[in-house]
């Protein structure tokens, strides 16, 4: 009786999440991942209340297991390196979903054959225990890593503390059923207990933390008319910041007013505005030297330590300076290595060894970020150059 109850409660949970999600059009890769995640999990809770109050069959429920748990992992981490500006291509994002598109169907072809009797209960539980390591090594490894390159790369605005949040809930929920597990088999002894409800409820927070977000962005977007009012700002100042946003167009708005509305996170780091021009000075001065950015393994901590600047000293930099994140500075630099070949018309270039001379990883997120950046593919915009070299 409980566990039909809570995971109908949790299915009705992710159901107004996906409708509130599915209302607001997805504005880039994160928004789409986050849909397909709830839509993975209400189909995951669907399926679990299909076996438990329509079918009655208690032992499906429990001991078949779904394959839906292989996704979550995987989902969490494409989505990290899609922020962080290093998406990866489409056959890797598919080697790392096999597991879980096999094991799902594995988990349907089971449903099936156990209704028909064509399969004996042993059976089952000796797949559901080799899949029970596969799924903890995937939900523990997954976040734990995506937690690592986020907190390496000071990943600390809306986006970041979202993905590091989820991960934090998928490792709590499954220490949570592992630590129930072990205490009901060895000292509790509660028979009538359902272990998955556990992970299943800490689960839950996922589309709550998703729709947190969803709102604070809306509430966000919707400050486009006047900056708040700042002591520190004159009369004269406010007057003329009002004026400006007369004429800034509708989408740059509540940009500008969120950048007037940031938190003061580095108040007290000891940096004036003084000392970051002469780090943002030395920071562009060494990146037009040493070329830093052309190798695919850069990271914020080996670019602190060759410009001899405190690690926390460089993030302040990047976020409050140069309003972006590393990985976003790199691949601009990236990015502007790769026009300044393709302008030539008299250089052969080819397009997948463009990509890994500039300090890509793979041509698919080379060509995500240049289309980012110019609005066109680097083949259109090679061709674009060429056409106009040919008519001067």
């Amino acid at each position: 009786m409980w566990s039909v109850l809570v995971i109908t409660c949790l299915l009705f949970q992710t159901t107004v999440a996906v409708y509130l999600v599915n209302i607001a059009r997805a504005k880039d890769d994160l928004d789409r991942n986050l849909r397909t995640f709830l839509v993975i999990l209400l189909v995951h809770l669907a399926t679990k209340l299909l076996l438990l109050a329509v079918f009655q069959d208690f032992f499906l429920y429990a001991q078949v297991p779904t394959g839906f748990g292989l996704a979550y992992g995987p989902l969490l981490w494409v989505t990290a390196r899609s922020y962080l500006g290093k998406p990866l291509g489409k056959r890797k994002i598919g080697y790392h979903f096999l597991p879980f598109l096999v094991f799902s169907a594995l988990y349907f072809f089971l449903i099936i054959i156990a209704r028909l009797g064509g399969i004996s209960p042993l059976a089952i539980i000796r797949y559901a225990s080799v899949y029970e390591w596969l799924v903890m090594a995937s939900l523990y490894g997954y976040p734990l890593y995506t937690r690592y390159l986020l907190r390496r790369q000071d990943a600390r605005d809306a986006k970041g503390r979202l993905l590091v949040n989820m991960g934090n809930v998928l490792v709590l929920g499954m220490c949570a059923g592992v630590l129930l597990s072990f205490l009901h088999r060895t000292v509790l002894r509660l028979p009538d207990f359902d272990l998955r409800l556990l992970p299943y409820i800490c689960f839950s927070a996922i589309p709550i933390l998703i729709l947190r977000y969803r709102l604070q962005g809306t509430a966000a977007a919707e400050k486009t008319t006047t900056f708040p009012v700042d002591d520190r700002r004159s009369p004269a100042e406010s007057r003329l910041a009002e004026e400006l946003l007369l004429v800034i167009p509708d989408h740059i708005a509540p940009l500008l007013a969120e950048t007037a509305t940031r938190d003061r996170r580095y108040e007290k780091s000891g940096l004036d505005s003084s000392r970051l021009d002469e780090y943002s000075g030395a920071l562009m001065a060494f990146m037009e030297k040493s070329h830093v950015y052309l190798d695919p393994d850069i990271s914020l901590d080996e670019l602190a330590a060759q410009m001899k600047m405190p690690r926390h000293h460089l993030t302040q930099l990047l976020n409050d300076r140069l309003m972006k994140n590393f990985y976003s500075f790199i691949n601009e630099y990236r990015i502007g290595a790769a026009i300044a070949r393709l302008d030539d018309p008299e250089e052969e270039v080819n397009i997948l060894s463009l990509a890994f001379d500039c300090g890509f990883n793979s041509r698919s997120s080379f060509n995500n970020y240049f289309k980012k950046i110019t609005g066109c593919t680097p083949s259109a915009y090679r061709k674009r150059q060429v056409i106009r070299a040919v008519s001067s």
